[in-house]
C-alpha cells in the first residue's frame, strides 16, 4: 500500500491535530521504527 494512502486513511485521535491526517514525513518515521524492530 502507497505511505500517502496510509497517511489518508490515518486520523490522529488526540492532541492538537485531533481529527487531522498525519504528514507523509511521520508515517514514513513510524514505519522506519517499526522496521528496526522487526528481527
Amino acid at each position: 500500500m502507497p505511505v500517502p494512502e496510509i497517511a489518508a486513511r490515518l486520523v490522529i485521535p488526540t492532541g492538537k491535530n485531533k481529527g487531522s491526517h498525519p504528514s507523509l514525513a511521520s508515517v514514513y518515521r513510524a514505519l522506519a521504527i517499526e522496521g528496526e524492530a522487526a528481527p
